[in-house]
């Protein structure tokens, strides 16, 4: 197996201010670029709500112009849109508007008009994916078909897709389950929208030794 690419997460917009990544993540950047390998970065208003007001409500041409000048100068093989799901864990006291994949996807064409080499990933929790395969018809649902077409891939993330424990010390994306396994997100990918054929998964590849008293972090995924 080897490393074919970087992906590097850094890179957020903050409303009603210019987007000027500082010198250290300047400096990572180059790093990367200057290794051979193919760079991505993932890019993020830091939460859906901000996507939302910054699409729905702002001028998206400034925003993304923000984002071409940058890339322009630090050329990177593709950026990844992150923080687009909507967490139904977390009880959020927002709605999505039914408009707002269209406009995201309009968001994406503008971009790629105007910076044809850079490919668009989208990243997507896993668990949303399977809740929304139990609840087709909740509110707010991720709509793959609208955006399938101008995503170039779509990354998979198992962050936060079993807790962290004794039980799952080895690994917490088992293989086989009720809900929260390998076998149940292949039934789910299945039927559900989303392009199969632009699919990777995000899987660290090194879990905790199970003969160690390690205390696995919350956010450990392996």
């Amino acid at each position: 197996m080897q490393c074919t690419c970087f992906i590097y997460d850094e890179l957020k917009y903050v409303i009603n201010e210019n987007f000027n990544p500082n010198y250290v993540v300047l400096a990572n950047i180059n790093a990367l670029r200057n290794s051979g390998r193919r760079v991505f970065l993932f890019y993020t208003h830091g939460s859906l709500e901000k996507w939302l007001t910054t699409i729905n409500f702002t001028d998206v041409h400034v925003e993304s112009g923000h984002l071409i000048t940058f890339l322009n100068q630090n050329f990177v093989s593709g950026i990844i849109l992150k923080d687009i799901d909507y967490n139904y864990d977390t009880n959020l006291k927002y709605q999505v508007d039914p408009e707002f994949y269209v406009k995201f996807r309009d968001y994406m064409i503008y971009f790629k008009q105007r910076i044809r080499n850079v490919k668009i990933g989208v990243y997507v929790n896993v668990s949303n994916i399977i809740y929304l395969s139990n609840h087709p018809t909740r509110k707010n649902a991720f709509n793959f078909s609208v955006i399938n077409d101008e995503v170039d891939f779509y990354i998979i993330g198992f962050d936060g897709f079993n807790p962290c424990n004794d039980h799952f010390r080895d690994g917490i994306v088992p293989i086989c389950g009720p809900n929260s396994s390998q076998t149940m997100l292949s039934k789910t990918l299945q039927i559900s929208t989303i392009a199969k054929e632009k699919i990777y998964l995000e899987l660290l590849d090194n879990p905790t030794a199970p003969d160690t008293g390690e205390k696995l972090p919350i956010c450990k995924i392996t």
